[in-house]
């Protein structure tokens, strides 16, 4: 865009690029070129290696190895847990069987062994499936220990009544 915006020629981009780049990017297209001259190579030709010289080349094996590992930890959510799935299964190249991976891989990491015996009686079960069941049972989870609290606040708060001595005082 700034080169349109600019009316920048096709034969000024390169000068352009290597002049607001700065001088760190300036080095290295100098070696990236070398040994042709950098100001002599088209724009296009330019980006492109300096592209390939700052990607860095994915080893798939240990992308997948990493993404094999991700285990839901005590205190991550499972909304936590499946943005870290994704976030790990986004470098593996999986193509059409990603969601058979992130499906797998979600089932075998979760930490609550009963909701993983859940899942697992799902024979044909759907990643976004499995997902939802998980959010709706750490949601119970949630209720419930919430509700257990409140019964032994009111327990608490009978015993304490009952620990108090009740005094009737008598006019005379």
């Amino acid at each position: 865009m700034f080169f349109l915006v600019n009316d920048i020629t096709d034969e000024k981009e390169t000068p352009v690029l290597m002049t607001m780049a700065g001088a760190s990017l300036y080095a290295t297209a100098v070696k990236i070129c070398s040994p042709d001259d950098h100001k002599e190579k088209p724009y296009k030709e330019l980006v492109k290696a300096l592209n390939e010289y700052f990607t860095p080349v994915e080893n798939i094996v240990s992308e997948r190895y990493q993404f094999r590992k991700v285990k839901q930890s005590s205190d991550q959510s499972i909304n936590d847990y499946i943005i870290s799935l994704k976030d790990k299964a986004h470098s593996c190249d999986y193509g059409p069987f990603l969601k058979d991976a992130l499906r797998d891989q979600f089932v075998a990491g979760i930490k609550d062994h009963e909701l993983r015996t859940r899942l697992l009686r799902e024979s044909r079960i759907k990643f976004a499936d499995a997902c939802e069941i998980a959010r709706a049972w750490e949601a119970a989870q949630q209720q419930n220990a919430a509700m257990e609290e409140k019964e032994k606040q009111a327990v608490a708060s009978i015993n304490n009544l009952r620990s108090t001595p009740f005094v009737i005082e008598h006019p005379n």
